[in-house]
Formats: structure tokens, C-alpha cells, sequence
């Protein structure tokens, strides 16, 4: 079984609104191994989903689909020091275990960079993601955009 400890995180500090956020000395910590099934715990007696839908669990699937891997089960116990939907990244920090624990599972397939990008695709941002895979002060960034074309003006390099 290995332990993750993963930092709660404040984010849209300032003028920073969705790029810059910060680690705290707060934390979620995981343990998680492989099973034949899925066995969730909370060791705190916080009310958390015990099946697939568990954000951990469900990260952890994730990154095995991504390498193209069934995942077998889990058997997770958490510990959440990180209060639930009080802006201090606790969803950020169920995503980065998760990964962390997977990635360690299959050999670590992925790289930081990559581990980052992929939490963000799951989370939507990178605010709360980043710090908490990096610790410290972190400014982040994603570009996304739908282009609807209305009619053929553009901005053009004269």
C-alpha cells in the first residue's frame, strides 16, 4: 500500500483569477493499493462515495485508460484534512492523488508535465491543480477557445 499526502490549495488570489494559486500546509492524505474490486474507506468518518464515482477512484481510471490499461480495483482509505467545497482545492487534491497513486502503480508512464496537463483536462483549470501537484506559489495557464465564424473578419498582421 503507498501513502499520498496532497496540499490543499487557494486559488484566485488577486488579480490572479484562475492562473495563479497557492500550496497550504493542509492535507489529504491517501493510501491506496490495487485490489480485485473497489473497497473505498473514509478514515475520518467524512461521508464520501464508496464506489467507482469516488474522484480519486475515478482519476485513478483515468490514467489507466489513458495507458491503455484495465484497472483491476482499488482499495483506498482517505483522510481529509481539506473541508469540501470551501474553495480550498479539495477536489484538485482527490484528482492529483489519484493520478499519483496510478501513475506510481504502472511505472510511472507519465511525466509531471504530463500528470499536470491530464489533472487539468479532468478539473477544467489549472489554479488549484497545479500547486498541488508542485507545492508553492504557481501561475498557470490553458488556452481553449471555440471559434464560431460568423463572417470572414479577422484580425490580420498588416
Amino acid at each position: 500500500m503507498i501513502r499520498i499526502e496532497v496540499p490543499a490549495t487557494s486559488a484566485n488570489l488577486g488579480s490572479g483569477f484562475d492562473c495563479l494559486g497557492l500550496a497550504l500546509t493542509m492535507y489529504n492524505q491517501v493510501w491506496m493499493e490495487e485490489a480485485d474490486g473497489v473497497e473505498i474507506i473514509s478514515r475520518d468518518g467524512l461521508s464520501i462515495p464508496v464506489d467507482e464515482s469516488n474522484l480519486i477512484y475515478w482519476s485513478a481510471k483515468k490514467l489507466y485508460e489513458r495507458c491503455s490499461r484495465r484497472l483491476p480495483g482499488l482499495h483506498i482509505e482517505q483522510q481529509s484534512d481539506i473541508p469540501m467545497a470551501r474553495g480550498l482545492g479539495s477536489s484538485s487534491a482527490c484528482i492529483v492523488a489519484g493520478l499519483l497513486g496510478a501513475n506510481r502503480f504502472l511505472g510511472s508512464p507519465l511525466s509531471m508535465q504530463e500528470l499536470v496537463n491530464l489533472a487539468c483536462e479532468i478539473e477544467g483549470h489549472p489554479d488549484n491543480i497545479a500547486p498541488a501537484f508542485l507545492g508553492g506559489l504557481v501561475t498557470s495557464a490553458t488556452v481553449s477557445y471555440t471559434h464560431l465564424r460568423a463572417h470572414e473578419t479577422r484580425g490580420n498582421l498588416v
